[in-house]
């Protein structure tokens, strides 16, 4: 196939992704979604006819997310495949060589990704949050830890709350090889500040769990209602939070709700 780029959605530490299309057998449009390999923490330069160019010295960490990419993408698809999984996932087409790097390609949903403004309703940042701890429930009980929940990993389908689908795997890992990475050196999960759990940030392999992942939907919430990432104040056991400012300031709630969302990020945070 030939695939022909329209625009820039996203980048993460390992990728860029974009919106593109291709042309049918019967010349339509169809569009698509485009993860390209592109790890930010390597100097490589983008030559006019866009290929990478990798330095020597950059070669084994770009290969490292080359290989990773990959291996998300098989572990994407056997998700997709799994019962329940399938409309809580990306589905990706296939893996392409080319311009000196892999491009996973996945098919295109009507929706956008996450942000504090798609759901100004408090009801509603409640209940996507609710649909996002559902899916990693999903993934805990097939097996693994999804480990960097985050609004950029989210990506939100038109006129529902119900459903979400996660197109980023490459953090994902299993929960019976965690208590056994802190014995290979080159072992590193990566992680996004703010919504990844104490114990991931200081690569504590034998201290991260299911737990971590609930961190993460607590931290999620948090953003959701505050526009903000949770600080170390914030995951006292003891915190007080100002409503105040959030999503909940000058609506018709109860005091009851306040202090259910204060018990769940006492729970989580």
């Amino acid at each position: 196939e030939r695939y022909t780029i329209i625009k820039e959605l996203a980048r993460g530490g390992s990728s860029i992704v974009y919106e593109a299309f291709y042309t049918d057998n019967i010349g339509e449009k169809k569009r698509v979604r485009m993860k390209e390999c592109y790890p930010f923490k390597c100097k490589i330069k983008r030559n006019d006819d866009g290929r990478l160019s990798i330095p020597e010295s950059e070669r084994k960490l770009f290969d490292q997310t080359r290989e990773k990419l990959i291996e998300a993408y098989k572990l994407g698809n056997e998700l997709f495949h799994t019962d329940g999984m399938t409309n809580v996932t990306a589905n990706t087409y296939n893996v392409y060589e080319g311009n000196n790097t892999v491009y996973i390609v996945s098919a295109y949903a009507q929706g956008e990704e996450l942000t504090y403004s798609t759901y100004p309703e408090v009801k509603d940042s409640i209940a996507i949050v609710k649909t996002v701890a559902d899916t990693i429930a999903k993934i805990h009980n097939k097996g693994y830890l999804y480990l960097d929940i985050k609004p950029g990993n989210v990506f939100t389908l038109d006129g529902t709350t119900d459903l979400i689908q996660l197109f980023d795997f490459d953090t994902m890992v299993p929960i019976s090889r965690i208590s056994q990475m802190t014995e290979l050196p080159d072992n590193k999960i990566s992680f996004t500040k703010g919504f990844a759990a104490v114990e991931q940030q200081m690569g504590d392999f034998s201290r991260i769990g299911r737990h971590s992942d609930i961190y993460g939907v607590g931290a999620l919430l948090f953003y959701m209602l505050f526009e903000r990432v949770p600080d170390a104040f914030d995951c006292e056991m003891d915190a007080e939070y100002d409503f105040a400012d959030s999503k909940l300031a000058g609506g018709s709630f109860q005091d009851k709700l306040e202090i259910r969302l204060t018990e769940f990020f006492h729970n989580t945070l």
